[in-house]
């Protein structure tokens, strides 16, 4: 694979949105700020997996085997402060799950956005002063049993309730990855 200097971008795309979803990722009928949010400018954000790994080594010290455990998590701190964002990410998202959409920017003349299935930390804080980025955002990624698909229908219902872009036309997220990374050409 050939280096890419049009991959590389320091800036993100400012946008999370998260669109509620029964316990079978089925989108529910979204209504603005009572089960779907744009969580509206971030400060600053990190989205990824990261890896646990543990070896089991036999009485020669030597590694026989190695088990891998997977985290899809979206963390960051937002700017917005307002009554519907603090209830939202506080309390409205208890014990619910969500299809979290992330928009990246553009990367190499094409949107990159990334989908994946979870749940929301409950929890607000606002500092003050530096209350534009004291507010914490956390996303934990569920692996669905089964490839979970959200097809056009679904991401205009999301534009429409929350009156943001989504640049897929549709996005599976599989068993095994737990999330999609998907690109549109700008």
């Amino acid at each position: 694979m050939p280096v890419n200097p049009g991959g590389i971008t320091n800036n993100g795309g400012n946008k999370v949105c998260l669109a509620e979803v029964t316990d079978s990722w089925a989108l529910k009928t979204l209504t603005a700020g009572t089960n779907a949010l744009d969580v509206g400018h971030i400060a600053n954000s990190e989205i990824g997996q990261t890896t646990s790994k543990t070896e089991y080594k036999s009485e020669d010290n030597k590694v026989r085997a190695a088990d891998f455990d997977y985290s899809l998590n979206t963390t960051g701190q937002l700017m917005q402060t307002d009554k519907v964002t603090i209830d939202f990410l506080s309390e409205s998202v208890k014990n619910k799950y969500f299809l979290e959409y992330k928009y990246q920017g553009i990367k190499d003349g094409k949107h990159q956005e990334i989908f994946k299935v979870g749940q929301v930390t409950p929890q607000f804080k606002i500092t003050t002063p530096g209350g534009a980025s004291s507010m914490p955002y956390e996303f934990t990624g569920i692996y669905p049993s089964s490839t979970v698909t959200f097809n056009s229908t679904h991401l205009a219902a999301i534009e429409t309730a929350l009156s943001c872009t989504i640049y897929a036309t549709g996005a599976s997220i599989s068993a095994s990855q737990g999330f999609v990374v998907k690109e549109t050409t700008v």
